[in-house]
């Protein structure tokens, strides 16, 4: 299965069902299949053959699911832009993957200014209004081109069939210099993930997620988009992180499962909350990602809210989920079991198998494990040693088999789930 049949198959399963509720909008699962079909058809009309890259800069909007599993159903591979990044940092990635069509917004002015310049980018598609005047001048490009009008039905295109194994998404993430690697991720990988999630935390359809982490972070696609997609649960989308307008989709929509960072459990730890609105609280279960979450945050989250609090660790290379706190028992000040289908280990300094609760780098193993990294066989290799990715973590296992990160092997800082590396600090001083 790849990841446009999953959506096709809870299309089929619930064509009625609310996929996506965003602002004042809603669309069904039969209604986001059939626009993801339609962006496809014309995707392939525009030139995509299976195994382009297609980069998305966007901010959390209904087009940019749309735009994910088009580019998935038309063979592309989905290439996630962090909206944050400068102008040049947008364009490097662009350029590293040669991707030749962009899904974007006049939001991003200056970041679009920065990728025309790149000679491999031949269409620029335009979410919102598409201005004349920002058009590219080189004949080798075709310009921009409405995203709204992509969306037209265009059966005279047969999409291709795909291979599970074939390549979906590049999730760009830093290394050690902070120039970002693309690590390569199929759509058995991610799907393999989402496999694994539903096994340990056992939601239906009924469900509806609550998402306002960034769309482009690989925690946020695996765990809010693709988990509920495999369901045929909803995604209540929310464009920024506000606090105002989390509590509001709470009260209003009813969300049943919460998954964010822990900045924002810890800025929840500290509202004044009041008995009724704890005992009507709908949400079941909330889930934290990252980054590490500390104790003292998770127990005054817990005191305060009376729902368990359940961390988890991944890595963008492992699709990204590697671990999660079982709800039935939690452990605090660990990120959990290893989920199902999915190996671990640790080896300590001299390389040999650490014993219980002995610190060591951490290694994991399992069908989420990426393909490699993009046009970086020497990193690749690094990395993927006999099938193990090494993580660059040091971490613990108690004798329950439960893991403890203790350290980041490499030197990082983590702000906001975010890689931060003290090589990009010293380039902006």
């Amino acid at each position: 299965m790849t990841l446009g049949d999953m959506l096709a198959n809870s299309a089929k399963a619930g064509p009625k069902r609310k996929a996506i509720v965003f602002k004042n909008q809603q669309l069904s699962y039969e209604e986001l299949n059939q626009r993801a079909i339609c962006l496809a058809q014309n995707l392939r009309q525009l030139g995509l053959k299976t195994g382009d890259q297609v980069a998305v800069l966007l901010p959390n909007c209904p087009e940019y699911i749309i735009a994910m599993f088009g580019i998935f159903k038309a063979g592309g591979v989905l290439v996630p832009i962090n909206s944050f990044l400068t102008p040049n940092e947008a364009a490097y990635i662009l350029e590293d993957c040669e991707a030749a069509t962009l899904i974007s917004s006049a939001k991003f002015s200056r970041q679009l200014a920065a990728c025309s310049k790149l000679d491999t980018l031949k269409n620029t598609i335009m979410v919102g209004e598409v201005r004349s005047g920002q058009a590219r001048s080189r004949q080798s490009c075709s310009g921009q081109v409405s995203f709204d009008k992509l969306l037209a039905p265009n059966t005279s295109v047969q999409l291709p069939k795909l291979n599970p194994d074939n390549r979906a998404i590049i999730i760009y993430t830093s290394g050690t210099t902070g120039h970002p690697k693309g690590a390569l991720l199929s759509h058995n990988n991610i799907i393999a993930n989402v496999s694994s999630c539903s096994k340990v935390i056992k939601l239906s359809h009924k469900d509806r997620f609550l998402v306002f982490l960034p769309l482009f972070h690989s925690f946020t696609l695996t765990v809010t988009v693709f988990f509920p997609c495999f369901l045929g649960a909803r995604i209540i989308l929310l464009e920024t992180i506000a606090r105002d307008e989390i509590r509001q989709a709470v009260v209003r929509l009813r969300p049943s499962v919460m998954v964010g960072i822990p900045t924002v459990y810890n800025l929840f730890s500290q509202m004044s909350l009041s008995w009724v609105a704890r005992w009507m609280n709908p949400v079941r279960i909330y889930v934290s990602g990252g980054a590490p979450l500390a104790v003292e945050v998770l127990e005054k989250f817990q005191q305060k809210f009376r729902r368990t609090l359940l961390e988890g660790y991944g890595l963008s290379e492992a699709s990204p989920v590697v671990a999660i706190n079982p709800p039935q028992k939690a452990k605090a000040g660990s990120v959990g079991l290893p989920v199902p289908d999915v190996e671990v280990k640790i080896l300590n300094n001299q390389g040999n198998l650490a014993k219980a609760n002995e610190v060591g780098e951490l290694l994991v193993r399992g069908p989420n494990v990426m393909q490699g990294y993009l046009n970086r066989p020497q990193a690749t290799k690094k990395s993927l040693i006999d099938g193990w990715l090494h993580t660059g973590d040091m971490a613990r296992i108690d004798e329950e088999g439960y893991i403890f990160i203790v350290d980041r092997k490499k030197e990082m800082l983590i702000v906001h789930g975010s890689n931060v590396y003290p090589r990009e600090i010293e380039d902006v001083l």
